[in-house]
């Protein structure tokens, strides 16, 4: 089983918290200045910055709780860029295993349709 603080990342790590981890990558930035960046609602960054804080993947500036003027800034940021770089370069190789199999699924219905209609077709030669 996952320990809490891994299910903690995995759950802020939907695709407005991905867009926001990005933008503080480039720099730390105020909850207004994140707003503007990604034109999303103030509840909407309240919320992913909130569960990024959680997971301990961004933390703010020294001061008053809820000053709207303080930065925000990544923690980790070398591992935290890794990290994300591990994630697209899953989503390209699942990528590449998904075309190959929509491939190989339009190759097996044209054999289909082929045979439904009595026309032969010949084999392709198998692709590495």
């Amino acid at each position: 089983m996952l320990d809490d603080r891994t299910i903690a990342i995995v759950k802020a790590l939907d695709p407005t918290g991905l867009d926001i981890l990005l933008t503080l990558l480039e720099a730390p930035a105020t909850e207004r200045g994140i707003i503007d960046a990604l034109k999303v609602g103030q509840t909407t960054v309240d919320r992913h910055l909130t569960q990024l804080a959680k997971a301990s993947l961004v933390s703010r500036e020294p001061g008053k709780p809820h000053a709207p003027n303080l930065a925000w800034q990544v923690n980790h940021p070398a591992e935290i860029d890794a990290l994300l770089q591990r994630l697209l370069d899953l989503a390209d190789a699942v990528e590449a295993t998904s075309r190959v199999q929509r491939d190989s699924a339009r190759s097996h219905l044209a054999r289909a349709r082929a045979g439904r209609l009595g026309i032969r077709v010949a084999e392709s030669p198998a692709t590495p």
